[in-house]
């Protein structure tokens, strides 16, 4: 890890972890101008005090000095990122130095202080492990003026995020929340490379995994969720819809939950973080034995008619969620411990609907029910 003297602006390595001094760590959103690993090593301030990106250094360096430490750490120069080795390995490492940091300073460099909700920052995937992460984080604007510290800030952060106030406090465990939950809070998140809405995450699932950048998001996005079901057997996984099924889920008039079978599919995982923006309520739901094989996934899960859909709903709303998969990839299925009437319902064709909120489907199906 390479940290910055924040006197000196010159960069010093250290190869063992229990070498590491105290630092603090700067928090931001990249823009035009800023300062490379190879812009800072070669110490040339004078070429360098034109560039925004020094002087949000230099703030950075002089907040961490009123702190009284010696060294802060800032992503663009503190990597070297010809190196895809290294690179590989500091975005691995990037949740735990986030963590380890005595001190975070969120960077807000396009509000001012009143404008907190407008900051580009809480729309950037990387800022995510970034404001769960640090234990202490500050909020600073573009002036570099005290905004105030996340516990402070908390409730504007849970509105703006939409992340429980509960989950922002760094004394819990990540772990605590389902992934489904998780996934949630970066779905309205963006980054400029498709592959790294999924490396951007690694931290807040705690997995490790390959950078293959070139392989697109999808690809990244589908790795990131065998790993993270391989580690956690949270079948909360699946629990998502897709942004094209999103709207257009229903009832039809005998009270069947059914989707549309001209809309695209084929995969149990989700193609993007979007897909999860309705499951923040979505509780862990640990599977038996996982088997993953060359061509997929084999594991055990729950099935009900839907005609038990109310009961089993109204009952466990708060603990569980269901999956309708689509009748044309049923088909596909050996539902070997399925009875000959869902195996028979399983491979009808099925025609479809608009959408449907948990609530609109209870209460169809309670007058259905009578």
């Amino acid at each position: 890890m390479r940290l910055i003297n924040a006197s000196t602006l010159k960069l010093k390595s250290f190869i063992d972890d229990s070498q590491l001094p105290k630092y603090a760590i700067l928090s931001h959103t990249w823009g035009a101008g800023e300062v490379t690993f190879d812009d800072l090593r070669r110490n040339r301030p004078s070429e360098l005090e034109h560039m925004p990106g020094y002087q949000k250094i230099r703030l950075a360096a002089l907040q961490t000095l009123r702190d009284n430490l010696n060294y802060v750490w800032v992503d663009t120069c503190c990597i070297d990122k010809t190196s895809s080795a290294e690179l590989s390995e500091s975005i691995n490492s990037m949740f735990r130095w986030y963590a380890k940091a005595e001190i975070c300073y969120a960077y807000l460099e396009d509000i001012q202080e009143e404008a907190l909700a407008k900051a580009r920052w809480f729309t950037r995937g990387w800022t995510l492990q970034e404001l769960l992460a640090p234990d202490k984080l500050h909020f600073y604007d573009r002036g570099w003026k005290f905004i105030g510290d996340k516990i402070y800030l908390e409730p504007k952060i849970a509105r703006i995020t939409g992340i429980d106030i509960e989950a922002l406090d760094s004394g819990n465990k990540l772990g605590d929340y389902s992934v489904a939950t998780r996934m949630s809070w970066a779905a309205s998140r963006t980054t400029t490379r498709a592959e790294d809405m999924a490396y951007c995450l690694m931290g807040i699932f705690d997995v490790n995994m390959p950078l293959l950048y070139g392989e697109g998001g999808l690809k990244a996005f589908t790795r990131l969720q065998q790993v993270v079901l391989e580690d956690t057997s949270d079948c909360s996984v699946f629990a998502w819809v897709s942004t094209e099924d999103h709207a257009q889920l229903r009832l039809n008039k005998t009270g069947h939950l059914l989707r549309n079978h001209n809309q695209g599919g084929g995969s149990i995982y989700a193609k993007t973080p979007k897909d999860f923006r309705e499951s923040s309520g979505v509780r862990s739901s640990h599977s038996g034995e996982i088997i993953f094989t060359s061509i997929g996934v084999k594991l055990e899960l729950p099935m009900f008619s839907l005609s038990h859909l109310t009961t089993h709903l109204t009952d466990s709303r708060d603990q569980d969620f269901f999956v309708v998969p689509d009748g044309n990839l049923l088909r596909r299925l050996d539902l070997e411990n399925g009875d000959k009437e869902a195996d028979a319902q399983a491979g009808e064709p099925r025609a479809y609907p608009d959408s449907i909120t948990l609530d609109e489907l209870l209460t169809s199906n309670r007058t259905a029910g009578g």
